[in-house]
């Protein structure tokens, strides 16, 4: 009987242990590939010039990933190209640690970012040999 006990009482720790190592891995952006041929939906790009300043470009979007675990991530590529008025973003798929069933899943992404005069007119979305294309960027003002 005391074996039984002592047996659980390792069993419990052990678990604890792991939801404690989990639980402080949750913020790791975890393995980020450059996104391949994935489908995408719902793009939209605006400049952002209501006062007060500093103004923003948002962009957003949907990407659908194999598996709830993958976050999509949006940054700035470079370089950047010669037409200074079209930011060119690099779409990522990051996996985050843990178990995930496998199941296709529609993801948000957002990138935001401060920008300097009348800012974009176009924003153009690429990953790993995939172009997932231009979006027009409008004004809020």
């Amino acid at each position: 009987m005391q074996t039984m006990k002592t047996r659980l009482f390792q069993l419990l720790a052990i678990a604890f242990l792991t939801l404690t190592a989990a639980s402080a891995n949750a913020t790791d952006p975890g393995e980020c590939t450059l996104a391949g041929q994935v489908a995408t939906r719902e793009w939209k790009a605006w400049n952002d010039l209501m006062p007060p300043k500093p103004d923003y470009l948002h962009v957003i979007g949907e990407i659908e990933v194999p598996n709830p675990g993958v976050e999509p991530l949006l940054r700035p590529s470079e370089p950047q190209g010669r037409n200074p008025l079209i930011l060119i973003l690099d779409l990522y798929l990051c996996q985050m640690p843990g178990m995930w069933t496998q199941a296709l899943t529609w993801k948000p992404v957002r990138f935001d970012t401060e920008i300097d005069g009348s800012g974009y007119t176009q924003v153009h979305i690429i990953g790993d040999n995939a172009d997932f294309g231009f979006i027009d960027a409008g004004e809020t003002q």
